[in-house]
Parts: C-alpha cells; structure tokens; sequence
C-alpha cells in the first residue's frame, strides 16, 4: 500500500466523515466557534488544494465528552450529498447540499428524530429511490436504535420506527458497505457477551427481525461496528473489552449466509492500551475490503487504583481478502506523529480517501492498495 502525504482539511480536529463523489473526497465535522456547535464540510479532489464547502451554525453547544461521534454524509449522485448532524439536544437532522451550486441554493434541511446520543454517528444508506438514516437514541436505558425511511425529496415515507430487538438494548448502527439492498449492523452494548446484529431494510423498512451474527465480550462505552462485503463473504469488525480491561478491535469472517464463521475470529487490533478505539471499512476490488482501526503506540499499564490513562494512537490500514487473509499493515499518521478516528470510501477500483484527525486540525489522504 501506498499513502499520499496528508493534507489538512480543517484547522480543529474533529472525528471526520468521509464520502467520495464524482473524484471528490467530502469530509465532515464538529467544531466549535463562538460557543455553539457547528458542522463543517469541505471538498478535496486529488492534485487540488482541499477547500471548505459549507460550515453550518447548530443550535447549542454539547459538552467534548458528550460529541464524541462525527456526523454522516450519503452521496446521492448528480453532485448531491445528504449530511446527517445532531445538534447538542439530540435533534437529528438532514440536509442536502448541492456540490458547484451557491451555498444555500435548493437546499433543504429537514428534521428527522430526537434523542440522538453524540457518542456515535447516525448511519446512511440508500435503498433505492429512498434514503435510510439510523441513529442510537440515548435518551433510556438501555439505549434504543431508531430508524427512518424518506424519499429522495427528504420527506418521510413512514413512521419512524424502533427497530431495537425485544428485551434487548441497541447502539452503534452502520451499514455494509457493497451490500444491496442494504443491511444494518448494531451491538446490544453489555457488561457481558455483547450480541452484534444484523438486520435486512427494503424501501418500506425492515425485512423480517434482526439476527445475532457475533457474539462478542464486554463493549467499552463508545463501541463501534463495521462490515463490508469482500465478493460475497461479509468480514465484520467491531471495538471490545480485551484482556486486562484494554480496548481491542476484533474480525470476524463470515460465510456468505452469515450464518456460520468461515474462519475463526482474530484481533484487528490486539488489546494494550486503555483507550477507546474506532474501526472504518471500504470495499475494495478483486474481493477484498480494507479496514482502519485506531491502534496505540505503546501499551499503557495502569496500576490498581490508578486514573486510566489513554494512549497516543496512529491508523494501521490493513487489506482483507475474501478468504480472510491479512495483508501487511500500513501505518499512517499526521503532522505531530499521530492519528485517529479513520474514515474510509471508495475512490473506485484500488483507490480509496482517508480521512483522520491529529492534535493539530483535520485531514485527508488518498491510499493506492493493491490487493
């Protein structure tokens, strides 16, 4: 694999996400400025300078610890993208913003739910015609996964649904990346095995109930689910509690009626260090999928007793083919020699966008990853 130098997007550093279209990479944020939330886009094509594309004022001003989650973006095509942002109340909103057009000009912004949570993103799928956006509702215990049909106009085709399984909890949505028509992964978040689901959407909602696919440990309290499809075999990735109370970031490969394991799971990123991790994925050509995970530096220990102490970390980009083979990793860091919070798309065939933040601003790079 090969890694452009990185270029800064944003001056704050922010976790980032990631959305190509039509060559162009659109990265996605928080910051803050005047005392109030505010989202960023900007716009990076490769060989150009990257330049701001809209920064939209939010209502509130939600505490660092509480905004931990980055907000969605969805390209639509035609140089149409939705981005997905929850203000500091946890109202849940879309907007549409039209690359090349005035800021503002035919754009709507519509509400979609409440009770958003900040610690993990909304996810966005299109089914068709029709948009899909999940979220993580915090606002009960245990916490509950909504979900919301509309259509290409923004206006809901449905009610708003629950969608959490019965008797259970659910967080963390995101979709299979290469999966047609969509399918939404979640994690019932226990102090025990913490079941990852999956569950099948059409245009009027969900197909049938969802289904336990791993059945992983402890989830640390900002889990984080991944899954794409390398050909037809799902490879899913996913943040837990390892040994010794550290964070790890484990795989699983699936067979291609996720119902049994083709290979016995594996960590990503073993765990050494006290701090939370994130995993993003990217399908890639020739039936392989590259994943970018948060990975420490260096074990912290932390005596009996003792303040946890959370690791500097950098990105470890690896290839995962069909069969479940790992590549050679490939570690990528910013301008003060580290990185997190990675975020991946397609730039077609074996190109992919990286986005990550250091302690210096937001950025974005492009990858060449030969299978």
């Amino acid at each position: 694999m090969v890694v452009d130098p990185p270029l800064r997007v944003w001056a704050a550093p922010a976790p980032p996400a990631l959305v190509t279209d039509a060559g162009a990479a659109l990265v996605a944020g928080y910051t803050v400025d005047g005392g109030h939330d505010v989202v960023f886009v900007a716009e990076w094509s490769p060989g150009r300078p990257p330049a701001p594309l809209r920064r939209i004022a939010l209502a509130g001003n939600a505490p660092a610890d509480r905004r931990t989650a980055p907000p969605s973006l969805l390209a639509l095509g035609d140089r149409r993208i939705v981005l997905a942002h929850a203000e500091a109340s946890g109202r849940l909103a879309l907007r549409e913003i039209r690359r090349g057009d005035p800021v503002g000009a035919g754009e709507r912004t519509v509400t979609v739910g409440q009770g958003a949570d900040l610690r993990f993103a909304p996810a966005l799928a299109r089914i068709g015609d029709h948009i899909a956006v999940a979220w993580t509702d915090g606002r009960a215990t245990p916490m509950r996964l909504r979900l919301a049909i509309l259509d290409a106009a923004l206006a809901p085709s449905g009610p708003e649904r629950d969608v959490t399984p019965v008797s259970m909890g659910a967080a963390a949505p995101s979709f299979v990346v290469g999966a047609v028509p969509p399918l939404l992964l979640f994690i019932d978040p226990r102090r025990g095995i913490s079941p990852i689901h999956r569950l099948a959407l059409g245009a009027d909602g969900p197909v049938g109930e969802s289904r336990v696919i791993v059945s992983t440990g402890v989830a640390p309290d900002r889990p984080v689910v991944a899954g794409a499809l390398a050909g037809d075999r799902p490879l899913v990735a996913w943040s837990v509690i390892g040994r010794a109370a550290t964070t790890a970031v484990g795989l699983a490969r699936l067979d291609s009626a996720w119902t049994a394991y083709a290979r016995p799971p594996e960590p990503l990123v073993p765990g050494t260090a006290y701090t939370p991790l994130s995993v993003s994925t990217v399908r890639l050509e020739q039936a392989h999928a590259v994943f970018a995970t948060d990975q420490p530096t260096a074990a912290t220990p932390t005596p009996s007793g003792a303040a946890i102490r959370e690791a500097a970390v950098q990105i470890g980009v690896r290839v995962v083919a069909a069969d479940g083979a790992l590549r050679a990793p490939l570690t990528v860091a910013g301008p003060d020699g580290t990185a997190r919070g990675a975020a991946l798309a397609s730039f077609g065939g074996r190109r992919v966008a990286l986005s990550f933040r250091d302690g210096g601003g937001t950025y974005v790079s492009r990858l060449d990853c030969a299978p």
